[in-house]
């Protein structure tokens, strides 16, 4: 699976499948941005992410808000 030149916005990329999904889109050379609604667990994931050569961006963002929405594909 090659992703290069596309974008994925993976919510609730901070931990466990999406964490895990957002590294391996990025390994495939996507432009990975996650989002979630605790920015320490956000950070942390995009910190690990480079331990393990990805480069994956954040967004604080909670899905279940309409504004939030709205501001994460703005």
């Amino acid at each position: 699976m090659k992703l290069e030149d596309k974008v994925a916005l993976i919510t609730g990329g901070s931990l466990g499948l999406g964490q895990a999904t957002a590294y391996l889109f990025a390994k495939e050379g996507a432009k990975v941005i996650i989002t979630g609604r605790t920015e320490k667990t956000l950070k942390e994931a995009v910190e690990e992410g480079k331990k393990q050569g990805v480069d994956i961006e954040y967004l604080v963002a909670d899905v279940s808000k309409e504004e939030d929405c709205k501001k994460t594909v703005d």
